[in-house]
């Protein structure tokens, strides 16, 4: 019974080498390990129209030239980063809802009041007194203004993700006067760009 038993055992182990054997060697081939099936690594759109890549990647990198003239990547890294999302969206997946001029629009609308909102109460607002944790009352604005801008984009349907990184910079941040309009030029010429070159984009996805 032993040696049915010990016997059993090696079996398995045996079988368990075989199945990790197998998962790498479909691994290398270019497999997935779980189907066999052969992974697709380019999308099929660029086989047949690798020129319309490159056009609407030249396209977004102009783009983001443009809206750094707005926008110091470096003093307001989260901004910056918000609005290199919105430009991927655009040109990645024009029809998409959240690539919408209104969603843009509005999502950063509503992201900039909310981040100067919380840029306020954190900066102008005594709040410290309250609090010795001066980290505690950062982290509380952040979360709120990032939370409150979601809910304010879900009820007026102007959802786009990439605006959070607005409402992270603003409230991160004293208010600033030229940044707030900054960033509204940024804005409107994402939106007049996607307006002017509408007919012209395809979704690469």
């Amino acid at each position: 019974m032993a040696r049915v038993l010990l016997a059993g055992r090696r079996l398995r182990r045996r079988g368990r080498r075989l199945d990790h054997n197998l998962i790498f060697l479909r691994l290398l081939s270019g497999r997935d390990p779980e189907t066999g099936e052969r992974w697709v690594w380019r999308d099929p759109g660029f086989v047949s129209a690798p020129l319309r890549f490159g056009l609407q990647a030249g396209l977004a990198t102009l783009a983001m030239l443009a809206i750094l003239t707005f926008v110091d990547s470096l003093s307001t890294a989260a901004i910056a980063a918000g609005l290199a999302s919105s430009v991927v969206g655009i040109f990645i997946a024009p029809s998409n809802s959240t690539a919408r001029i209104r969603s843009v629009v509005g999502g950063h609308g509503a992201a900039l009041v909310l981040g100067s909102i919380f840029s306020a109460i954190l900066f102008l607002a005594p709040v410290e007194i309250f609090l010795q944790d001066r980290s505690t009352v950062l982290h509380l604005s952040l979360a709120l203004a990032v939370g409150g801008s979601m809910l304010l984009m879900a009820i007026t349907n102007t959802e786009h993700p990439p605006a959070a990184g607005t409402a992270l910079g603003m409230a991160s941040r004293e208010f600033d006067v030229l940044i707030f309009f900054s960033i509204i030029g940024a804005v409107g010429l994402l939106a007049i760009l996607k307006l002017v070159l509408r007919p012209y984009l395809r979704d690469l996805t």
